[in-house]
């Protein structure tokens, strides 16, 4: 309720790239690209992009691939939680909601 389904621009270019690399057909892309019209894409910005440098300078000794960080810094960024079934990805970063099947009860 009140709740409004985002999806960080990151994400889009991960689910692309999934896709690509599995050849999927025009066909199943063109779905994918109508599925993607349920969601808010939520577009880079420059305080993202500096939430994006204070993680990966946060988790130098746990490092945090770029993707990754682009997408806790755009949930970050918009202060609202992160969806995912990789919490571990994520772990250690400050301020971030997390919620995955792992977190419910």
């Amino acid at each position: 309720m009140g709740k409004t389904a985002a999806i960080s621009f990151m994400t889009v270019g991960e689910l692309f790239e999934g896709a690509y690399r599995k050849g999927w057909s025009d066909k199943k892309c063109s779905e994918l690209r109508d599925q993607l019209k349920g969601y808010i894409i939520i577009p880079f910005s420059a305080p993202m992009m500096e939430i994006f440098g204070k993680i990966r300078a946060a988790r130098k000794r746990q490092p945090i691939a770029v993707d990754d960080a682009l997408i806790a810094a755009t949930a970050l960024a918009k202060d609202c939680p992160l969806i995912t079934h990789n919490p571990r990805d994520f772990a250690n970063i400050s301020g971030l909601k997390i919620i995955t099947e792992l977190s419910q009860p």
